[in-house]
């Protein structure tokens, strides 16, 4: 919700504030989280502005004004989050805002499999620097094993989109309502 009230703002005292806010609430943190949480704010900030400088040749200072504090302060916000607060602790406060459980559970998987992928090509570059010690004058034809990435994870999806099937439920179960309780209706296996 702040980083929708952050980016809907037209106010630059309201980003100020929120930018004063997140600084405070770093000062809780620890010293290793807050050198990495402003490294990656400060590096996107700087890639904004230098994305936005050619808006200032037609004169338009606003956006270079408005839009780099607010990119700043929105990355500092979700690392913020995700420095402090545990993944299934998210979910749970989800839960109480009465978010569907279908969306928790796509979010869910698609945060675990990011982060699942996101590993598994670290630990390839990993091995293709290790393995390229030295003088080697076909790097390209190493990367090809990166692209086998995106066919394991190809796999990985499909048998998690099989899991609903291999519990007894496929999409032409019927969900029964009724005045005392409902009813969900599997297929036999």
């Amino acid at each position: 919700m702040f980083i929708v009230l952050l980016s809907v703002s037209r106010s630059l005292g309201f980003i100020i504030a929120a930018n004063i806010y997140l600084l405070l609430v770093l000062c809780l943190l620890k010293a290793e989280d807050v050198i990495s949480i402003l490294k990656i704010g400060f590096a996107v900030a700087v890639f904004t502005f230098i994305i936005l400088l050619p808006t200032t040749l037609y004169g338009n200072f606003y956006s270079i004004i408005m839009i780099t504090p607010k990119v700043f302060a929105a990355v500092t916000a979700v690392n913020i989050l995700s420095r402090s607060a545990r993944w299934n602790s998210i979910t749970g406060a989800l839960k109480t805002f009465f978010i569907p459980d279908i969306f928790i559970l796509v979010l869910d998987i698609t945060i675990m499999y990011i982060m699942m992928l996101g590993e598994f090509s670290l630990n390839m570059l990993y091995a293709l620097k290790l393995r390229s010690v030295g003088r080697n004058k076909s790097k390209h034809t190493s990367l090809s094993g990166i692209g086998g990435t995106m066919s394991s994870s190809r796999r990985k999806w499909r048998k998690i989109l099989m899991l609903p099937w291999s519990a007894g439920v496929s999409p032409e179960s019927t969900v029964y309502t009724g005045n005392s309780s409902s009813l969900l209706l599997m297929p036999y296996i």
